[in-house]
């Protein structure tokens, strides 16, 4: 995929601003023909940063998402807060808290081993990271992950991969800011946090476009855990769920 000019213009300013580094901003301007196709380091905040094989797409376009376009939010995290990363996968949501608030304590969670391994190397330099080689559900369990050959697609399924699911009501800690990427299985990571959510009425933002009803659907379980939350739907490329607690 080739960027069009306004997104690389955009990455440009962002290089200007220093809200990305020069070699990401190379990577947006530069044609898809010549863009690396093979595993490759960047730089995100001054640390080298690993891309699995073939996903400079797909790395590009969560650069542009989470750090560009900002969908998570960064300015509601505070520098003491409890920050979970459900669907942390290669790291970006992760750095950018631990490089931007560097007193919070990131949780961050990835099941897909491979992908596992580059989130590990990409955060080792922040102490404030810790990272789980586990994924996230209403129940405690062994399951399979799929496998697409897009790190970024893979999801919970009847076969593939051999995972460990568990519940973030069993970490038995507080929640400031719960942050949802899991390929569709949102709703079962709220049900096993619904005591957290209760107890800490943490700020959640969620995706809200891998199922059909994920816009509806989801306020209603958050409503039905726990009445005190408001929602802002972000409409984008990825539509994304906001919810602020009473």
């Amino acid at each position: 995929m080739s960027y069009p000019i306004r997104i690389r213009l955009t990455a440009i300013s962002c290089f200007l601003s220093g809200k990305i580094p020069l070699r990401v901003m190379v990577l947006f301007v530069l044609p898809s023909s010549l863009r690396p196709k093979g595993e490759f380091v960047t730089t995100l905040f001054g640390r080298p940063f690993r891309v699995l094989a073939d996903q400079v797409n797909g790395f590009l376009g969560t650069v542009d998402e989470i750090i560009i376009s900002n969908q998570y939010r960064i300015e509601m995290i505070g520098d003491k807060d409890v920050v979970l990363d459900a669907g942390a996968n290669m790291g970006i949501f992760a750095s950018l808290v631990a490089a931007k608030r560097p007193g919070a304590t990131v949780i961050a969670f990835e099941p897909t081993p491979s992908t596992f391994a580059a989130l590990a190397e990409n955060v080792r330099g922040y102490p404030n990271v810790t990272v789980v080689n586990n994924g996230l559900s209403d129940k405690e369990q062994d399951a399979f992950i799929k496998e697409t050959g897009d790190c970024l697609s893979n999801h919970i399924d009847t076969s593939g991969t051999p995972v460990h699911l568990q519940k973030i009501d069993n970490l038995n800690t507080r929640v400031d800011f719960l942050k949802i990427d899991a390929e569709g299985y949102e709703a079962n990571i709220l049900e096993g946090a619904s005591e957290t959510i209760k107890k800490w009425k943490p700020i959640m933002v969620m995706s809200a476009y891998h199922k059909p009803n994920d816009k509806m659907e989801l306020p209603a379980l958050i409503t039905k855990i726990c009445p005190d939350y408001s929602f802002e739907l972000r409409a984008g490329r990825e539509d994304i769920l906001i919810c602020h607690p009473a």
